[in-house]
């Protein structure tokens, strides 16, 4: 049986609600991920995962139309747990100074996309193609209305100093050092990427106040 199943199968998919499916969603996952962490995405397919996660392939298409189905719902999941750290940065009350905050999201940021696992950065690569239907669009959207509100906060004097368009291209720009990094076979040291990172914003940032 292949990873395609017929319109009638994909019709009967469903949410899972009990705590018995719910289960099983997870086994599915960790299966993916014990197989992507040891073989690569050349061995991913339902069957395998269906066999490792120990269901029935039936079971799977119950949630799964079809191997990208599965993989998009994993990536959906590490990408909430993705936006929660980061946003954990954004919102933290106890940092007061603009640079101490811009230097805790970018360690967030930068730790979230390329500090976890192989399997990890695997995920979040994948999900940074335009095969995966650029799943990072609305973390990227958030993260420039989260850096306005911030510049707002902490200069009152210069509240719009950083417009939609601003924002826009200081997230993209770091979108890419970003996407490079994780995709990069000799990445240079996570640490000092997260430092050329604050020296890019707060640069960027402090040439834009400087005309106010």
């Amino acid at each position: 049986m292949n990873d395609k199943i017929n319109n009638k199968q994909q019709d009967k998919t469903r949410v899972p609600r009990q705590a018995r499916a719910q289960h099983k969603i997870e086994l599915i996952f960790e299966a993916v991920l014990c197989l992507l962490e040891e073989e690569g995405m050349h061995a991913f397919n339902t069957n395998a995962v269906a066999a490792r996660a120990g269901v029935n392939i039936g079971t799977l298409y119950q949630y799964f139309t079809d191997k990208q189905a599965l993989l998009d719902a994993l990536i959906a999941r590490e990408l909430h747990g993705m936006s929660e750290l980061i946003f954990e940065s954004v919102v933290d009350t106890s940092i007061s100074e603009p640079e101490d905050k811009i230097i805790r999201i970018v360690h967030a940021v930068v730790g979230a996309y390329g500090g976890r696992s192989r399997v990890h950065r695997m995920l979040i690569g994948h999900a940074m193609t335009d095969f995966s239907g650029g799943k990072l669009a609305f973390l990227y959207t958030n993260l420039m209305a989260a850096l306005q509100n911030e510049e707002g906060k902490n200069h009152h004097e210069a509240r719009n100093n950083l417009s939609e368009a601003q924002a826009f291209v200081l997230v993209h720009s770091c979108a890419g050092v970003l996407r490079t990094f994780v995709l990069s076979e000799n990445p240079p040291a996570q640490a000092e990427v997260e430092t050329a990172l604050v020296v890019l914003i707060t640069s960027y940032l402090e040439q834009l106040r400087t005309k106010h």
